[in-house]
């Protein structure tokens, strides 16, 4: 027969027991979810850090149109200049040779303005591409 604090103390125990081990899983599930919260937040700096990596080297729409301005005026300049040579060309050209002569120097102006303007257009790739470049370089 057993004796009424034995099985008070029995059932006791019991119970501790099992609070004991709840409490544990519960301090374990703890520590687990205090372990992911912080691999999460770690990832989330690491992916701001890369932004703002990233932002450092963005080329702003404003700067691209400077970039693209300077070049615009350049290029209006190249052919100021050209008209300019090409209208003392015409002054100097008076004979039907010399018109032949201006004729052949136009053609040759002509081809230097293209070529001219491939190598403003090379410029402009460049540009671009540098500044995509650097929009989507991770470090």
């Amino acid at each position: 027969m057993v004796t009424m604090k034995a099985y008070v103390d029995h059932i006791h125990d019991e119970l501790q027991a099992e609070l004991d081990r709840r409490v544990e899983e519960i301090r374990s599930n703890i520590a687990i979810s205090r372990e992911e919260m912080t691999k999460r937040l770690d990832g989330m700096n690491e992916f701001r850090l890369a932004l703002s990596d990233r932002e450092k080297y963005f080329l702003t729409r404003e700067v691209m149109d400077q970039i693209v301005l300077s070049l615009r005026q350049q290029s209006d300049q190249q052919d100021a200049r050209l008209r300019e040579v090409e209208r003392w060309q015409m002054r100097e050209a008076g004979s039907a040779q010399g018109q032949a002569q201006h004729q052949g120097q136009q053609q040759a102006m002509s081809s230097t303005r293209i070529g001219l303007y491939a190598v403003l257009a090379s410029v402009a790739v460049v540009i671009v591409n540098v500044a995509i470049a650097l929009t989507f370089h991770q470090p």
